[in-house]
């Protein structure tokens, strides 16, 4: 599956905030900073015109284009809340409270139910609560180095708000 994130940058323009995202994604040892994808394209990947090349067109400039900088993060907001609803329409309550006394009585096990969808949902509601970043999530914060929206929206009236920009990266999982 392929989805589009927003992280959020302090850079001096879009080709420096565009290395910024770029550099931070694959850790020294060569290792993927996100570890639930296997591959992304810094720029947009597949919502964009160069699907399969890092590009800086996509990339939002709180200086220049304010409200949609703001708009992008309500974006975000908005499908984080689709997700949680989706899940909870999903999630049985009962049956995980049973799961929890079934693990307990049979001694730290629940036999061959590991990937239990019930379990899953929950997964999913908990990251997003907890601000884990997650394919989820929609949104992370360089900065702060968080999912948590909050942060970068308090710069937003702020000095730095001249040199905050939204890179997109289109991450495969």
């Amino acid at each position: 599956m392929h989805t589009l994130h927003w992280w959020a940058v302090k850079a001096e323009d879009k080709e420096n905030a565009l290395s910024i995202v770029q550099n931070r994604l694959i850790n020294e040892d060569g290792s993927p900073f996100v570890d639930w994808s296997d591959w992304h394209v810094v720029g947009g990947g597949r919502w964009s015109d160069s699907q399969y090349e890092d590009s800086s067109d996509m990339i939002i400039s709180y200086a220049d284009t304010p409200d949609r900088f703001k708009q992008t993060l309500e974006g975000c907001r908005k499908v984080r809340i689709n997700e949680m609803q989706d899940v909870m329409s999903k999630i049985d309550t009962d049956k995980f409270i049973s799961n929890m006394v079934d693990y307990i009585s049979n001694n730290a096990s629940l036999g061959d139910r590991r990937f239990g969808m019930n379990e899953y949902y929950i997964k999913i509601a908990c990251n997003l609560m907890s601000e884990y970043y997650s394919p989820d999530s929609y949104f992370y914060d360089l900065i702060e180095y968080t999912a948590d929206m909050s942060y970068i929206e308090q710069k937003l009236d702020s000095e730095d708000s001249k040199m905050l920009f939204l890179v997109p990266v289109d991450f495969h999982y």
